[in-house]
């Protein structure tokens, strides 16, 4: 650095292109961690800077290329993703690299292990088997993508909240060093107090990782890591040469299986050691009484139920725990394997599964068509997942259906077609031509499909009212033209047809005036496919749109729109499905001082709405779902307090069940009912962006 400058001072001098500094939040031996405010979305992002090197070093450009592309790949619940990388050019000549991550404020877990020392309490056994079980499995998943990450240690994992790990820094340590020159320089980038024999000797491999998960576990267990010397190459050396202390010399009490689980994951050979860190856990929970099929359960949740799995979803009851550890133990040792009792069961009214993976709440949620497959999707993560329902029953560890990332704007929707072929994905966002909208065609595997496949139509609008599909060709999508009058548009279009681009449906001629308002959740279909609902002010419009000479057309299935009946024959539902196979229509008005529910029979006389039983607390409804099967009449709404209520369907009645937790009194952002009935899925607007499953 000129003139003294520390690489401190310098980074406080400057900005990573689109990224603007706001403050230092960590600091490191290969670099610095910065809060940062992305500029282009608005949003705060974590950027990792790496030692300045020389421009001229190639060779350093090339491996942080490659570090830094491989390390973007990884896509895991448990992995903090890296959103971008790139470098700034300092005042002195050189380049410092970085990579751009989300922004995690919950500390890491080596905080966390300080703060419990302070206060020289314990850490509960359930969640630190949760965090190593996450651990694990992160690092299985890197090592199953051909990635060694070389610095597994707690300050390296990262917390979401208490119960949520997030492992950060793949790939830092490849980009700092140089393996070719580890032996003969005689440089070891790691830390030395989690590092294995052979890395230490230069020879990284994923018995490393695995080596350096055991090394967190002893910890956990006895309290402080098997080997600390006073420097850190002799801190090296005992881990090259000397065997761990047996931990049961710290605690008599501790079971001799569980020691022997422990050592063996600090075995110096790496072939001595377990296959895989997943392994490694399971054997820990075995020795230690804990059952794999129901590992740990969420803190977070009033009763103890068990499970983890890659998607951390919850399932079924578990087992005691004695709350805080002996003799200094980070640690809370099993009360009993056998400490299952009928009171910690799930009752009735506790969901079934919890899925805690995005990192900010899911705005929506919907079930494959005629599959237990639940899509949610978050514009703040910018991805798509699909969870295999079924699988949580079966399997013991599932695995993603699949994940992706996308583009996302102002308003966010998403369409499965009928047949569950394709995936629709609506977003907005500005090209240089003005203002245009996609609609993005997928596969179900949410990959990209073929080139000769049409995957992706334009828009000329900034917004985006609703999406939804008809048949199975026909994208369908309502959106608004601000100008001199504010114009609706109905469009379609049909994917086995790339080149034709219909034109659109300016207000359906029965509701013309020009204060039509199109709710963004009101167009939905049935599940034949063919109509469309459409909210308005003057009602709700039922009709089939048609692709007719390169134009789209309406005809009207009801000559009417429907209305409240008797002389409320204004306001757009504020929330609108579609109900026992087509036959209903079902819809929410939150109007002050009190919301109202009813429904229109289709089937029979629709100028007569059904009307629902309301609570009297419930004041103002978020999500709305309709039970799929034709004979069924129930459906189900969540309110902004976090409480959902199910009704029989029958009119007049009041609900026949609530859905309520505890722990979240966030609001309800969606809800959506499984094609075969048994599972209702809802979103939370809280910190851990929860997603509950309760079996209907």
């Amino acid at each position: 650095m000129q003139s003294g400058q520390s690489i401190q001072e310098i980074t406080r001098q400057i900005d990573f292109g689109r990224y603007h500094r706001l403050k230092r939040v960590g600091r490191g031996g290969m670099g610095e961690v910065w809060l940062c405010e992305d500029s282009l979305i608005h949003r705060q992002v974590a950027i990792k800077t790496l030692p300045p090197h020389n421009q001229q070093d190639q060779d350093y450009a090339i491996r942080f290329e490659r570090e830094a592309q491989a390390a973007a790949a990884l896509n895991h619940p448990h992995i903090l993703p890296v959103h971008d990388y790139g470098k700034q050019v300092l005042p002195g000549g050189d380049v410092m690299t970085y990579l751009v991550m989300p922004y995690v404020s919950g500390g890491s877990l080596a905080d966390m292990i300080k703060d419990l020392a302070n206060k020289r309490q314990g850490m509960e056994q359930e969640r630190a088997l949760l965090l190593l079980t996450q651990a694990a499995d992160a690092i299985d998943y890197a090592h199953t993508q051909g990635i060694v990450h070389r610095d597994i240690k707690p300050a390296n994992m990262l917390l979401h909240s208490d119960d949520w790990l997030l492992l950060s820094d793949f790939g830092v340590v490849r980009i700092v060093s140089n393996s070719d020159e580890l032996t003969e320089k005689g440089m070891i980038i790691g830390t030395p107090m989690y590092m294995a024999p052979e890395q230490a000797l230069g020879h990284a491999e994923a018995a490393s990782d695995t080596y350096s998960l055991a090394v967190i576990a002893y910890q956990l267990v006895v309290g402080h890591p098997p080997f600390n010397a006073e420097t850190s190459y002799a801190t090296l050396m005992q881990h090259m040469l000397n065997p761990p202390p047996a931990p049961r010399l710290f605690h008599p009490d501790l079971p001799a299986a569980c020691e022997e689980v422990l050592l063996r994951g600090l075995a110096k050979q790496p072939a001595e050691r377990y296959p895989t860190a997943r392994t490694f856990v399971n054997e820990l929970k075995r020795s230690l009484g804990v059952a794999i099929a129901e590992d740990v359960r969420d803190a977070l949740q009033p009763a103890p139920q068990m499970s983890t799995t890659r998607r951390n979803v919850l399932i079924g009851a578990g087992a005691g725990v004695i709350a805080l550890a002996t003799g200094g133990s980070f640690w809370a040792v099993a009360a009993s394997k056998n400490s299952h009792s009928a009171s910690t069961k799930p009752g009735p009214e506790t969901p079934a599964m919890v899925l805690h993976d995005h990192l900010n709440p899911a705005e929506i949620l919907t079930w494959m068509p005629g599959k237990n497959i639940l899509t949610s999707a978050s514009d703040e993560d910018r991805t798509i997942k699909l969870w295999d329902v079924d699988s949580f029953r079966y399997r013991q560890q599932p695995e993603y259906e699949s994940t992706q990332s996308i583009k996302v704007g102002t308003n966010f929707y998403l369409a499965w077609s009928p047949d569950a072929r394709y995936l629709a994905v609506g977003n907005s966002h500005a090209e240089d031509t003005g203002e245009i909208s996609h609609i993005d065609i997928y596969p179900v595997t949410l990959n990209k499909l073929p080139a000769s496949f049409k995957q992706s139509f334009k828009i000329p609008a900034l917004d985006i009212n609703g999406l939804t599909w008809l048949q199975n060709k026909y994208p369908t999508v309502i959106w608004s033209l601000i100008s001199m009058d504010t114009g609706y548009y109905l469009g379609m279009f049909d994917i086995s047809q790339p080149a034709q681009n219909p034109q659109p449906l300016l207000r359906p001629e029965q509701l013309s005036s020009p204060s039509l308002n199109f709710k963004g959740q009101a167009c939905p279909t049935p599940p034949d496919g063919r109509r469309l609902a459409i909210g308005t002010l003057k009602g709700v419009l039922v009709g089939t749109p048609q692709i007719i000479n390169n134009k789209v057309t309406w005809q009207a299935s009801i000559p009417t729109p429907l209305t409240r009946g008797g002389n409320e024959t204004f306001g757009s539902p504020d929330l609108l499905e579609w109900g026992s196979g087509g036959k209903r229509l079902v819809c929410i008005y939150n109007s002050a001082p009190f919301s109202f529910m009813l429904a229109w029979n289709l089937a029979g006389k629709p100028d007569e709405p059904l009307r629902f039983g309301m609570p009297s607390e419930a004041l103002n409804f978020t999500a709305l779902a309709t039970h799929p099967q034709p004979t069924n009449n129930m459906f189900a709404a969540g309110t902004e307090n976090g409480t959902i209520y199910l009704w029989s369907g029958e009119t007049k009645k009041m609900p026949i069940r609530t859905l309520a937790t505890p722990d979240i009194t966030a609001t309800v952002l969606a809800l959506s009912w499984s094609p075969d009935g048994q599972w209702l899925a809802a979103s939370y607007k809280d910190n851990d962006a929860t997603i509950l499953i309760w079996k209907i």
